[in-house]
């Protein structure tokens, strides 16, 4: 092994026991090492978690020492850098830009498991025969043997090769319809109930937007996994968002036979070809997809976590997550931001909360609503891009004034108008430069 501070290098000295575990390290990949002393000159021996190892380099490093070290290049002889101890602005921003390449808005997600949902009760051989009724006479008599022959996926999956380029454009809808069948059936009970708690996290539209549930959804938003962890708190698959997710993951790296290397945990995304080779031939496309956008879902809520870290210049706190609510045919997800805003004496009572929320349900069209409360006073500014739904959020004002006052709450300014809103972007907001201007 090699180390550098970027002029100079440790290089890991080969060991044949080690020469397994050297290998699977990876560029970017952080280490943290102890130096246990100078073996000679131009060699020192480390300690890597439970190994020892000796390295090459031309620094002067002493008995004790502990140091943060990044492989630069990867191989039989390790190369490492040395990295200066960073801040905590600097290692969020680090993280951050590992993350944001791979994190994907949820919506997608839901929408997939909705439909596996519905495929896991299709029926493969009724999807054969629809797909017949669209194929050429050649093609038809062949997928009918196919039919009359049985109904396994593997049947299933040989069908789908041989008459994907033979179908028509007429009959694609029914090629996915078998598609889908087949990957319903793929689909293992254990497999299906980790789906299942996962879309269970879209809130019904009419009954899932009162203040409990809101409580409930960002509680298990995956914000505070591992702060409830580490309190000895329950947590698991069924009251948290982000275990849920880590047990689909797995659940589908297992079926699909797909071992995760440090490079695609810490870049860019998984690729959807390379997700769904798997040992008995080859999985559904769309469960490689779901794989693809599970990864996606887990990063995404990584972020928010990253951003609610408190900044050393500001004492104040940011809280953002995403809402998923069920609409007729689809899943949407709202992204929910919070920010606390510290008062100009620092008086926790001149404190000011401000909830940022963008949506668009019919028939009101896109709408943006900003909430600030400071002390016991609260006001609001609602902007909706249809003049008629600025007239109707106008009109429920007095209603929104009298819930206010029954919580307790002082009322400020209530104020609706039409204007162009700013929807979210696909990328959460980032709470801290990512691109370090300084030479």
């Amino acid at each position: 092994m090699l180390i550098s501070d970027r002029t100079s290098q440790i290089l890991l000295a080969p060991r044949p026991e080690l020469k397994k575990l050297l290998q699977k390290l990876q560029p970017g990949q952080l280490l943290k090492a102890e130096v246990l002393g100078q073996v000679k000159q131009d060699r020192v021996r480390l300690r890597l978690g439970a190994l020892e190892v000796e390295a090459y380099t031309r620094l002067r490093l002493d008995r004790g020492q502990r140091l943060m070290l990044e492989v630069g290049k990867a191989g039989d002889i390790p190369q490492l850098r040395l990295l200066h101890e960073l801040s905590g602005r600097e290692i969020q921003a680090r993280s951050l830009r590992q993350i944001l390449p791979r994190q994907m808005p949820p919506a997608k997600l839901f929408e997939t498991l909705g439909v596996l949902e519905r495929a896991a009760s299709a029926d493969i051989k009724a999807a054969l025969q629809t797909l017949a009724s669209s194929l050429p006479a050649g093609g038809k008599v062949a997928l009918q043997t196919l039919a009359r022959a049985g109904s396994t996926p593997a049947q299933a999956r040989e069908a789908i090769r041989i008459l994907e380029p033979l179908t028509p454009a007429g009959g694609k809808a029914a090629l996915q319809t078998l598609e889908l069948a087949l990957a319903g059936k793929t689909i293992t009970p254990e497999l299906r109930e980790a789906m299942q708690n996962v879309l269970s996290r879209a809130l019904p539209r009419e009954s899932g937007t009162g203040p409990s549930h809101l409580r409930r959804a960002l509680a298990e938003s995956g914000l505070f996994l591992e702060a409830r962890l580490a309190s000895g708190g329950p947590v698991g698959p069924a009251n948290d968002l982000k275990a849920g997710l880590f047990r689909l993951l797995f659940l589908l790296r297992a079926q699909l036979g797909h071992e995760p290397t440090q490079r695609d945990r810490l870049s860019t995304p998984q690729k959807p070809e390379a997700s769904a080779p798997a040992a008995d031939g080859g999985a559904p496309r769309l469960l490689g997809e779901l794989l693809r956008l599970t990864e996606g879902g887990l990063a995404r809520v990584q972020a928010h976590q990253l951003s609610a870290l408190p900044a050393e210049e500001s004492p104040g706190q940011i809280w953002q997550f995403e809402l998923p609510i069920q609409q007729p045919g689809r899943v949407d997800s709202f992204l929910i931001r919070l920010e606390q805003e510290q008062g100009p004496k620092g008086d926790p009572a001149d404190a000011a909360w401000r909830v940022h929320l963008n949506f668009d349900f019919a028939p009101l069209g896109p709408v943006a609503a900003r909430l600030t409360l400071r002390g016991e006073e609260i006001s609001s500014l609602f902007q909706a891009e249809r003049p008629d739904s600025a007239a109707l959020l106008e009109r429920h004002l007095p209603r929104l004034n009298d819930a206010f006052v029954r919580a307790g709450l002082k009322v400020g300014r209530l104020h609706a108008c039409q204007g162009v809103t700013e929807a979210p972007g696909p990328t959460p907001p980032a709470p801290a430069p990512l691109l370090d201007e300084k030479a």
